[in-house]
């Protein structure tokens, strides 16, 4: 019976900590890049059947990427021009990732190498 307990109490807190494990993102920049030039938007698929824009970072502020399934369509901004845009399908809400974006000025042209990590994951890069 004690065990049935600790066996109870542990499938809870796996639960709960499932819950509020979340999407991470990381943005590094190299020489020539202002990181308070930045913005990165996400289009996602919402729980009322509607598409809506998040602001995800803005030069200094960070917000939570959202659990969103299907296609998420991600604009990169830099200088408030459009430099880059990508598509990224998730398969499952559920599923959490590591977003990692690396952007350089090379000869004046912007450069980036992206890294989506996790069961949908996605790698792009122009370097």
């Amino acid at each position: 019976m004690k065990n049935k307990k600790y066996l109870s109490l542990l499938i809870v807190v796996l639960c709960f900590y499932s819950c509020k494990t979340v999407n991470k993102l990381d943005i590094k920049t190299g020489e020539g890049i202002n990181l308070e030039k930045i913005r990165l938007e996400l289009k996602v698929f919402s729980d009322d059947s509607k598409f809506k824009n998040v602001v995800v970072f803005n030069g200094k502020s960070y917000r939570e990427i959202p659990n969103a399934y299907g296609e998420n369509d991600w604009k990169i901004y830099y200088n408030d021009t459009l430099v880059k845009s990508f598509g990224h399908f998730k398969t499952n809400r559920n599923d959490r990732n590591n977003y990692e974006f690396h952007f350089d000025m090379i000869n004046d042209e912007f450069r980036y190498s992206i890294a989506i990590k996790g069961n949908d994951e996605l790698i792009l890069s122009n370097k």
